[in-house]
């Protein structure tokens, strides 16, 4: 892929120069390989609870057992294998994770961002998922079912299509010093110890993830706001016509949802510090772009927490046997001596 180096080379970058910082935190790495064993451990423990504890919340668990096993994904990738170490205002990515000795820097920063957008389908998913079991009840607002597995493909099928122009957003791997030579000479010895980096451009590619990512997030939010208040007006005209016992189910899992849902929003924080440093840099963006990545591998471990506490069964469960554990008896020993 050819690069322009015209456009990078202006005075905005030029004058930014003095801020860019290739250090690496000594906390960051330690931070994000706990974060992700903590992850791996939580959401293994919730998708056993999901697996085995979900009859009273129907078929339904299908969908929430996509949704963790496509977080406990995105956390792994992340926070073990990629361990991405972000420079702006140059848009340098250096991974530096387990996987990056092998696979290169740009193929696993793309494959980042799909985990992320399959994610976000996931969760959408879940969301028309419960709105419709509530919808055929009440006979509805129902979707055809072909109408679903046609939305359901069109959703999953953004997750392939923003890895590739991820991808192709970077310079080819064989250009880069070439590129860099070019374009930042004086940092030449910097990006020499850079063992597995990659640098972004903008280009159309970069352009259509931001396009395609506004898009995409915006019609999100927009189908799972539309979708909750739908099922809340449902659920109300319901309460009479269906069991306390399903009422209470549907109500939870709602609930559950969108605890979850705004949980998610964490997944948008290192995008929008990336916008607002890149528009308007400042001296510590560095800083903030670091403590933004800290916050955004929270998100799984923080979603896993949410659907145990908002999901009666798996609530029942955990703490009814901490309860029972508290409740055992103690067994006394006593000995007696025989004296002659």
């Amino acid at each position: 892929m050819s690069f322009n180096v015209t456009s990078l080379q202006n005075d905005y970058y030029l004058n930014l120069k003095d801020h860019i910082d290739f250090s690496v935190p000594f906390w960051y790495i330690p931070y994000l390989t706990s974060i992700g064993l903590i992850s791996l451990v939580l959401n293994n423990a919730v998708l056993l609870l999901i697996i085995f504890k979900s009859e009273k919340i129907d078929n339904f668990k299908y969908f929430l057992l996509a949704l963790q096993v496509s977080c406990m994904m995105t956390d792994f990738h992340l926070s073990i294998l990629c361990q991405p170490m972000i420079y702006l205002p140059i848009w340098t990515t250096n991974c530096l994770g387990v996987a990056a000795s092998a696979v290169w820097c740009n193929s696993l920063i793309a494959l980042e961002q799909g985990f992320n957008t399959f994610q976000y389908a996931c969760l959408l998913f879940c969301f028309m998922r419960r709105h419709q079991t509530l919808a055929k009840i009440m006979n509805k607002h129902v979707i055809p079912a072909t109408a679903f597995k046609c939305l359901m493909i069109t959703g999953f099928s953004f997750s392939p299509l923003g890895s590739f122009f991820w991808y192709h957003a970077g310079i080819a791997e064989d250009l880069l010093p070439g590129f860099v030579n070019l374009t930042y000479p004086e940092f030449k010895a910097e990006f020499s110890n850079l063992k597995n980096f990659t640098i972004h451009q903008l280009n159309i590619y970069m352009f259509l993830v931001g396009v395609c990512g506004f898009l995409g997030i915006f019609g999100v939010f927009q189908v799972i706001a539309m979708t909750t208040v739908d099922t809340m007006k449902m659920l109300k005209g319901a309460r009479r016509t269906i069991s306390a016992q399903s009422y209470n189910r549907q109500k939870s899992a709602l609930r559950s949802l969108t605890a979850q849902f705004l949980a998610s929003t964490l997944m948008v924080l290192p995008a929008s510090s990336f916008f607002v440093i890149m528009t308007y840099p400042i001296k510590y963006g560095q800083d903030i772009i670091n403590v933004s990545m800290a916050i955004f591998a929270t998100r799984s471990s923080v979603n896993a927490v949410i659907l145990v506490v908002t999901t009666p069964p798996y609530r029942a469960f955990l703490f009814g046997r901490v309860m029972s554990n508290r409740q055992k008896p103690s067994t006394v020993v006593v000995s007696i001596n025989h004296t002659a």
